[in-house]
């Protein structure tokens, strides 16, 4: 028996200890091996770095091996085989869950040089299912081998303490043990992440102006006030395409990816300076139909199905004026539990890809033996080719009683990473080949061009979805006295700022998208050269029919106002940002994963490659306190029951 107080320690509590101290050199080893030989471009870890690593490494494996020492311990006292089998099962789970997380997320930092948060693993959890079939479509020999090595790891680990047996139930406490858990909850409380287990217990702090918990009510409308419905019942078609990752300027460039889109231009509103409410879906495509800011948390927003925060879609702004209402998509919709905010009884039709029971489309270029699960249905990515999602348009339209009033929002998604040539599809930029392993967000930065000329070639595919549609709609006289409306959900980067993809930090690539509004025939169009945020478009489209703006909306009709628009964006996902455009100003502020501020003048930096943050210290602060003062307006809005049940949502500029 081991004396704390004498410092002793039992055999079996030394080994454990060794042990530990084993892992963590191998850790620490591979890690040096790998930031200092196998990736130059990484940053290096130094011999003061590495020792910090060390040292917390040892810490938390020791207290990980002690735990599992322990539950074995407890196993052996199990009589009943088969639950002690059950028992040892779930001790090699919990084994395997700490060794994988490991694992991924020092592959996540090795390419990012950051680790993933704990917010953005529980967002993949909620989804994953859709998560795990993405990775397995795009790197499947990658993630078999990551289960392996894990798995290996697992019963590795459990085999050598199961046979360390001493004679005592337990292993023995010792000082170094206390000492160590005290490092590690020193190092949680430090916020350190030198270490990828930790990083999962770190929040970010909120460093902004003093918070304030109250609102003034003079920018607040009270929701027992009513609004009229327009005397005349306007009885023009609504149609929203939204489109995935669809990028402000792709009708820059040369030959032109989106040529029949492009061609709407000349009979239609084109707002040039479109941005996103963020960078990830599910935070921008419900901002979109609900014209409401995504911020409504220091955590991640959850869309709950009851939730009292939903306030008025636009589909039941339609619907109360006796319009047919769809929401159809190639998206699966459960992503985010967007779902929840989707598909709700103000939507006539709702349709998403868990609805579609034909040919699912799956990853041509995936020669790894997954292609022919997903071929025969037994593996999906969970999307609907978008040709096909456009039949189901064309067939319910078709199928209406009335063609002139009816909502329609889609959601395309042939555009979104790893982006979708549909059989027989052409690709005339080229090199386009994907011969590489290519996961989200964490794909070669040497495979640009390959990776952007698949991204133009899947919007020249849909492209032509598209004029076939509005083709259609010609053939049903619906095209003249309709509105459509076409806006991409978010950017795309392609390693403009160190990361290809979305989900990230909210640079102009990432959040700044192509947005028009083609109205009725007889408009006189012109392009809108104010900044406008995703929550504006529908309040707009609004405007130009008559129709009264829900108060509940927090979206401003630009053609409502002459006064400029403050963007505000917020993101939540890879990074946790919030960002305020006052044109030709734009200022981000970075919670996680580095606590950081960024000033970017876009009219003469439109690259944001040149940070004035330090060196414009008088329009940084002017802009930090205009941002700060929405984020606790939103927030105290949605924590205070006598804001949010009394009041609709605020509205700031």
């Amino acid at each position: 028996m081991v004396r704390i107080m004498k410092y002793r320690l039992s055999f079996s509590f030394t080994t454990i200890l060794l042990f530990a101290l084993i892992i963590a050199l191998i850790e620490s080893g591979i890690v040096f091996l790998v930031t200092n030989f196998l990736i130059p471009k990484l940053f290096k870890f130094n011999a003061v770095d590495l020792l910090k690593l060390l040292i917390v490494s040892f810490s938390i494996w020791a207290c990980i091996i002690i735990v599992t020492k322990y539950l074995i311990c407890l196993s052996n006292k199990i009589t009943y085989i088969l639950l002690r089998v059950f028992f040892n099962f779930l001790i090699i789970f919990w084994l395997f869950i700490i060794v994988s997380m490991d694992l991924v997320n020092w592959r996540f930092y090795s390419l990012n040089e950051f680790f993933l948060s704990i917010e953005l693993i529980q967002l993949t959890l909620n989804d994953f299912s859709q998560f795990l079939l993405g990775i397995m479509q795009t790197a499947f020999l990658i993630l078999i081998i990551y289960l392996i090595l894990a798995l290996g790891s697992a019963i590795f680990i459990f085999w050598f303490l199961k046979r360390n047996r001493k004679k005592e139930s337990k292993p023995a406490i010792s000082l170094v043990f206390i000492i160590s858990l005290l490092v590690i909850l020193f190092l949680i409380i430090r916020k350190t992440e030198i270490h990828p287990l930790l990083s999962f217990f770190k929040t970010p702090r909120f460093n902004g102006s003093s918070f304030t918990y109250e609102i003034d009510e003079s920018i607040l409308v009270r929701k027992d006030k009513k609004q009229e419905l327009p005397e005349h019942l306007p009885d023009s078609p609504v149609i929203v395409i939204m489109i995935e990752s669809m990028r402000y300027d792709l009708i820059n460039i040369e030959p032109c990816p989106i040529s029949f889109m492009k061609s709407l231009i000349d009979q239609s509103y084109l707002f040039s300076k479109s941005y996103a409410a963020s960078s990830h879906s599910d935070y921008a495509d419900l901002s979109l139909w609900y014209s409401k800011y995504p911020l409504r948390s220091s955590k991640r927003t959850k869309y709950k199905k009851n939730s009292h925060f939903r306030k008025t879609s636009i589909f039941q702004v339609f619907k109360n004026l006796n319009y047919e209402t769809a929401y159809i998509s190639s998206h699966n919709e459960k992503w985010g539990s967007m779902i929840n905010w989707l598909d709700v009884p103000e939507i006539d039709f709702f349709y998403h890809s868990e609805d579609y029971n034909k040919k699912t489309w799956y990853n041509k270029d995936d020669k790894k033996g997954l292609a022919s699960l997903i071929k025969n249905k037994i593996a999906t990515a969970g999307k609907i080719e978008d040709s096909e999602t456009l039949r189901i348009a064309k067939d319910w339209i078709a199928n209406l009683s009335d063609s002139k009033s009816f909502f329609l929002g889609m959601n395309l998604q042939n555009t979104h990473f790893n982006y979708l040539i549909p059989e027989g599809g052409e690709e005339p930029f080229q090199p386009s080949i994907i011969d590489f392993p290519m996961i989200y967000y964490s794909w070669s930065e040497e495979k640009v061009e390959h990776v952007k000329n698949r991204y133009f070639n899947a919007f020249y595919n849909l492209d032509m979805l598209i004029n076939d549609f509005v083709d259609f709609l010609k053939k049903e006289g619906i095209w003249d006295n309709c509105y459509f409306i076409i806006i991409g959900d978010n950017g795309e980067a392609f390693y403009e700022h160190g990361f290809g993809n979305h989900s990230g930090p909210m640079y102009d690539e990432s959040v700044r998208t192509f947005t028009l509004i083609k109205p009725l025939k007889d408009f006189i169009t012109y392009p809108v050269e104010n900044p406008i945020n995703h929550i504006d478009i529908l309040p707009a489209v609004l405007d130009l029919m008559n129709i009264p703006i829900p108060n509940s909306f927090q979206g401003i009709s630009p053609f409502k106002t002459d006064l400029k628009r403050i963007i505000y964006l917020h993101a939540n996902a890879i990074v946790h940002q919030d960002g305020i455009i006052d044109w030709p100003w734009k200022l981000l502020i970075n919670y996680q994963p580095a606590k950081e501020a960024e000033l970017y003048n876009l009219e003469i930096d439109p690259l944001e490659k040149r940070n004035l943050f330090n060196s414009c210290e008088k329009k940084a602060n002017e802009l930090f306190d205009k941002l700060m003062n929405w984020r606790n307006t939103q927030l105290v809005y949605y924590r205070k029951p006598q804001y949010h049940l009394i009041f609709e949502p605020p509205k700031i500029n």
